[in-house]
């Protein structure tokens, strides 16, 4: 789960790490699949965004937390990979699909620019 104020700030590249409670025993080369969530309406905007763990410290956090240093996953090879390693690691029970063609960058320039923004043009 992850609030828009902090969601939409990492999918812009502006914040580039991430403080969670760690207890999946997160590691560098790890993936984390960041879920816009709105506490008020306690439901998933549906928007989400992979990253590649790069770094992790818990050096000056509450006991059981870490600060994760992280960078987007970019669609291409690297992408299809992983997704077809997500789908293995869940025994076959969802199908994950990955997009054939990249979207046209002005309308995900501007889905980056509104924080409220719900999805494509």
């Amino acid at each position: 789960k992850t609030w828009p104020k902090y969601f939409w700030p990492v999918v812009r590249g502006e914040k580039t790490f991430e403080i969670r409670k760690n207890d999946r025993g997160f590691k560098v080369g790890d993936y984390l699949d960041l879920l816009e969530y709105d506490s008020e309406s306690q439901s998933y905007s549906g928007q989400n965004s992979l990253f590649t763990i790069t770094y992790i410290t818990d050096f000056q956090q509450q006991p059981g937390y870490v600060v994760m240093g992280i960078k987007p996953v970019v669609a291409g090879n690297a992408l299809d990979s992983i997704l077809g390693q997500v789908q293995q690691d869940l025994g076959g029970r969802v199908t994950i699909k990955p997009m054939s063609k990249v979207p046209p960058l002005e309308p995900f320039n501007r889905l980056l620019a509104d924080d409220g923004a719900q999805g494509w043009d």
